[in-house]
């Protein structure tokens, strides 16, 4: 379970709040679920897309070289940043598509998704 919180606050007054709000309740995470809005997403503290897909790929009975994600957001950066083998899944498959080298991009946090050929 999430909450959100939406306002109609610039960008900036959601991040001054978001730190507010990650000292005062340290058993929550507050992510933003786009680049560029001021809604917060509010799951709790290790709750993420990555932990989501772990239950899932346990139920499935797969592993990280069998999965492929992709993001445009802070909240896609757990599953983004999933570990190494994803990585190195998604490094294989920009050889694949004829790329020396593929970036992630996530929010402002310096991931960015390129095919750089």
């Amino acid at each position: 379970m999430k909450a959100n919180i939406h306002s109609n606050h610039s960008r900036a007054h959601m991040e001054a709040l978001r730190e507010s709000l990650a000292r005062d309740f340290p058993e929550f995470d507050f992510v933003f679920p786009s680049p560029t809005s001021s809604t917060l997403d509010i799951p709790p503290t290790g709750i993420s897309k990555m932990s989501g897909l772990a239950v899932l790929m346990e139920h499935l009975g797969i592993g990280l070289d069998e999965v492929c994600v992709f993001g445009d957001s802070e909240n896609d950066l757990p599953i983004i940043e999933g570990g190494s083998q994803l990585r190195r899944h998604l490094e294989r498959l920009s050889r694949g598509r004829g790329c020396r080298t593929l970036a992630y991009w996530a929010g402002g946090r310096g991931l960015r998704s390129k095919c750089a050929s």
